[in-house]
């Protein structure tokens, strides 16, 4: 959440996010913003490239199920889910 947050904000972007202990909150300024030398696509390796790429796509459709849970009444048919996984 606290990462998120910072990495929203662009170059003289400020904000306030929770502590990790939940006790107070971390007043953020961003001073400057740069990209790394050789933070291209090319620097990463296929692997992890595939990787990052496949976890995206489970994480979209993650967030596409719940939201269609939360928009319509859904209901798991297990007995139907286990006769599928048997034949």
């Amino acid at each position: 959440e606290g990462a998120a947050a910072m990495f929203g904000e662009g170059e003289g972007g400020t904000g306030l996010i929770p502590s990790p202990t939940g006790d107070g909150q971390i007043l953020f300024k961003i001073a400057e913003v740069f990209e790394p030398a050789g933070a291209d696509a090319s620097s990463v390796p296929d692997d992890a490239q595939k990787s990052f790429t496949s976890g995206m796509s489970d994480d979209l459709l993650g967030q596409l199920v719940a939201q269609l849970q939360t928009q319509y009444d859904v209901r798991i048919d297990q007995t139907a889910i286990t006769q599928a996984l048997t034949r």
